[in-house]
């Protein structure tokens, strides 16, 4: 990906990521810098899904080669859905899954919003970062410390997150779309 198409993707998900703060209460900061490491500046996002989103029954998707952080249980409840395991070795899977394919960026930061705050594992952190308004926390819930399943499953998911979000022209993209409305 050129310097030329980064920016033009980082100012698209940063008015994204403003649009959802506004309307959902998500941070920016947390949207943006999740989409960049999810999707690789949006270099990687198959069928406009910029967050790695599974998809649910009845829903647009494509069967996707994905690794995920499994125990031998939930190993085996993506077998019985009837996936394809590739390999496994403790904890880390390779196989296939159905991920969501949206028809727009913009749709893909509100089902990730949805995710955030109505998902079985997420509704409840959000709502405390709503009380407390403490990113460092949200981060900390999101990466499993709250005793509830990760979100954030790679190591160094957090600091990779802070890299970014802490880049001069990341800030910027962010504060030109909170000034462009």
């Amino acid at each position: 990906m050129t310097t030329t198409q980064r920016t033009a993707n980082l100012k698209r998900i940063a008015k994204a990521a403003v649009h959802i703060e506004r309307t959902r209460g998500i941070p920016a900061e947390l949207a943006t810098g999740q989409c960049a490491i999810e999707s690789a500046w949006l270099g990687k996002a198959i069928g406009v899904n910029a967050f790695g989103i599974k998809a649910v029954k009845g829903q647009p998707s494509r069967r996707v080669v994905t690794t995920e952080r499994l125990t031998p249980k939930q190993l085996e409840a993506e077998r019985a859905k009837g996936y394809r395991i590739i390999s496994y070795k403790q904890p880390v899977a390779v196989l296939e899954q159905d991920f969501a394919d949206y028809a727009t960026l913009e749709e893909c930061f509100e089902a990730y919003a949805d995710l955030l705050t109505k998902g079985r594992y997420f509704k409840d952190r959000f709502a405390r970062y709503l009380e407390h308004r403490d990113l460092g926390k949200l981060l900390e819930d999101m990466s499993g410390k709250d005793g509830q399943p990760p979100y954030f499953t790679g190591a160094g998911y957090v600091e990779l997150w802070r890299s970014i979000v802490n880049q001069a022209n990341v800030k910027a993209a962010i504060a030109e779309a909170r000034n462009a409305t």
